[in-house]
């Protein structure tokens, strides 16, 4: 049986049924009336019909099935800084995921994927959607998408966040390479999983502000499968780094040691794991 959170962890929450993406919606909220959402609003929807992801890639599901919310973040750090607000909400979706398992009778090895993925590293057997290699990915899994921007004009950044929860088909993903909560073995609503995510944000955004990405750097790497292996980064243009994965820069750049021995920090790009040897 789901059980449902006891109280929102947001200072303000709107939910609606269906919208085309809460990001684009609370962007517009907020450039309409800027004072009506402070630090840690936010806007839920079940069904979110043309949600975006990184480089203007969409992110679709079934209604119901996903944790499909938007979160408004009031930084109190210099704009420089912002970016690196994508990797703590990041961390935020994969200690609630890590947390949620073990009250389900589950083990979750939620990971971050450089730079706005979440993945579950171990994987059912026994789910269709997980029984085979996908090139880039092998048997790891992309269960949540994170996506930061700045508000135009504004000391806002909104964080959009997209978590597979209730999907139990393979047609219902929206992509080869991803799995749900549902398909790790874990019964829960989205709901409750908006909230666990809201919660874990709450605490991180604080730690950030008091010190910024370096008061969670460790965590932060920790978390993150990119580091240590081979990748192929897409740099765009027909450009390809490819590497190890060493570490994170205080910034947030992705660190990758070509075969030369030269050390290139990476601020952004689509990233290629080779499996762990």
């Amino acid at each position: 049986m789901s059980r449902e959170p006891a109280a929102s962890p947001f200072t303000t929450l709107v939910e609606v049924a269906e919208t085309g993406s809460t990001s684009s919606d609370l962007v517009a909220a907020i450039l309409a009336d800027d004072g009506a959402w402070p630090h840690l609003a936010a806007l839920r929807t079940e069904h979110q019909v043309a949600g975006r992801g990184r480089a203007g890639r969409t992110w679709t599901t079934p209604p119901g099935t996903s944790a499909t919310f938007s979160v408004v973040l009031r930084p109190g750090r210099p704009r420089a800084e912002w970016a690196t607000l994508s990797l703590v909400a990041g961390l935020a979706v994969v200690r609630a995921l890590r947390d949620l398992g073990p009250v389900r009778g589950a083990v979750l090895d939620a990971a971050l994927k450089w730079p706005n993925d979440v993945v579950l590293r171990t994987v059912r057997a026994d789910a269709d959607a997980d029984a085979a290699d996908v090139p880039g990915w092998g048997t790891t899994r992309k269960i949540a998408g994170v996506l930061a921007e700045t508000v135009p004009g504004r000391d806002a950044v909104v964080v959009g966040i997209g978590i597979n929860v209730a999907q139990r088909e393979v047609a219902d993903l929206p992509v080869p390479w991803a799995t749900s909560l549902a398909l790790a073995g874990v019964a829960c609503t989205p709901r409750e999983v908006a909230f666990a995510v809201g919660r874990e944000l709450a605490t991180l955004t604080a730690t950030w502000e008091a010190g910024g990405l370096a008061a969670l750097h460790d965590v932060v790497a920790a978390a993150t499968d990119t580091i240590g292996r081979d990748v192929a980064v897409d740099l765009g243009d027909g450009v390809v780094l490819a590497g190890r994965a060493s570490g994170i820069e205080p910034d947030g750049r992705l660190v990758v040691v070509t075969p030369d021995g030269a050390a290139h920090p990476v601020a952004a790009g689509d990233v290629v794991h080779a499996r762990r040897a």
